[in-house]
């Protein structure tokens, strides 16, 4: 820049001056001329150079203009430039054969109403464990993550990128005209409905399985704990009568010369979710663990074990009576509530028996003996005899219906995904010529 402002200031003054002083010698009125024409040479020389400089100067620190505020810039306009019309229209018009074509190769059906019923099934707790746990891990195989994030995209793609862009609005009646604006809206309309369906399944199921999970675990417990006295005592597990048109079942029953003992077993909070307290007048409270708040249980535990007493009590005597006769004596049986796990706290009120599966065998040795080796074996005969088959319990499963449905996603994202890349990859050439463009 100096180099070339010295050298303009040269040819303009100092050599004409020069030359003329050579000729004709000292001429006052031609250097003031020479003076007056070289300064305004000068002038607009040197604003053309400054002019040059400062552009080379700011395209140099400038930062290059992104591909997408051009594209954006250009195609947004109102009244867009013919170069760009022809970009789009060119463009647009591969899109809309894309799109047709595919729309003919896989026609956009209409979902399957989605009606979310529960199957029944009968079943002990023993087979309902197996049940479940066998549901629950059929049920975790219908989320799909993956697949609910690509329909997400897909759909967000579509939508917030085409159906509302200026430079587009042809795509946005080219989607209209084949009815993906309204298959769009039945695929979120049935991912939500299979999402919110499939988490209440699992839930459901969950529960369930943890509950009698629970209970099958704890009556396991007590009765690996019974086994070791099957020498010395008659033992009858998960036993079931009919008496007066009504179904009692018993966890266990002992049958031994120091008397009849029912057994029902509780395997509550076994990992420490609160405590237990059974009030004086035999109401069963929970106190929570977080806070010491105290609740009532959901069932009335002691009015459950008299009801379940007077009724095996009752059909033991009346088959007693049959044997020998009305003047037989009336035997009671003797209730125990055992809790099969050792992490619960209780505190026991009441003269009601609550007790460790543990603290079994010595609640019963210590009584004394009330019955004879001959009552023993006549009660024994009428348990056996009267026992039923294990009571079947009804729930609901509901692994039938979601694989239709999963299907049907499965099937509108690849629907979606090929209708997304009819868009995206035309729109990508067509951003990178209107980039192209020369203003």
């Amino acid at each position: 820049m100096i180099r070339g402002v010295i050298l303009l200031l040269f040819f303009i003054f100092a050599l004409p001056i020069g030359i003329v002083y050579f000729l004709y010698g000292y001429q006052p009125e031609i250097f003031v001329l020479i003076g007056v024409f070289g300064v305004l040479i000068s002038i607009g020389a040197l604003s053309g150079m400054f002019e040059d400089y400062n552009q080379k100067k700011a395209s140099k620190w400038a930062f290059p203009v992104s591909k997408t505020s051009k594209v954006n810039r250009l195609t947004n306009r109102i009244n867009l430039t013919a170069k760009v019309k022809k970009i789009l229209s060119i463009h647009i018009q591969s899109v809309k054969s894309s799109i047709e074509q595919t729309c003919d190769n896989t026609p956009l059906t209409p979902f399957s109403n989605f009606k979310f019923v529960g199957s029944e099934v009968k079943a002990d707790n023993d087979e309902l464990e197996k049940i479940l746990e066998s549901e629950f891990k059929l049920l975790t195989t219908f989320d799909k993550p993956q697949l609910y994030q690509n329909l997400e995209d897909h759909i967000k793609y579509i939508e917030g990128k085409y159906v509302n862009d200026i430079s587009t609005i042809h795509i946005k009646q080219i989607l209209i005209e084949n009815g993906i604006q309204q298959y769009i809206s039945e695929v979120k309309e049935q991912l939500l409905t299979y999402r919110k369906n499939l988490t209440y399944a699992v839930n459901s199921t969950k529960q369930s399985l943890s509950i009698i999970s629970s209970g099958v675990k704890g009556e396991a417990n007590v009765n690996n704990e019974l086994s070791l006295y099957k020498d010395i005592w008659n033992i009858y597990s998960g036993v079931r009568f009919e008496v007066d048109g009504q179904s009692i079942e018993t966890d266990n029953l002992i049958v031994c010369t120091k008397g009849l003992f029912s057994i029902e077993v509780k395997n509550y909070a076994p990992n420490g979710q609160y405590n237990i307290i059974v009030t004086k007048d035999g109401q069963w409270l929970k106190q929570l663990s977080n806070g010491g708040k105290i609740v009532p249980m959901e069932k009335d535990v002691t009015a459950q074990v008299n009801r379940h007493l007077a009724l095996k009590q009752r059909l033991i005597h009346s088959e007693l009576k049959k044997k020998h006769g009305e003047d037989v004596p009336y035997i009671l049986f003797q209730p125990m509530i055992v809790i099969a796990n050792d992490t619960v706290l209780i505190q026991n009120d009441t003269d009601l028996p609550i007790i460790r599966r543990t603290q079994i065998y010595h609640h019963i040795i210590k009584k004394p003996d009330v019955l004879t080796a001959e009552q023993v074996n006549d009660i024994c005969s009428i348990i056996e005899e009267n026992r039923l088959p294990v009571k079947k319990y009804s729930i609901n499963t509901y692994s039938d219906n979601f694989p239709i449905v999963l299907q049907e996603l499965v099937n509108s994202e690849q629907i979606l995904r090929r209708i997304r890349e009819n868009i995206e990859k035309p729109m990508e050439i067509a951003s990178n010529e209107i980039y192209a463009i020369k203003e």
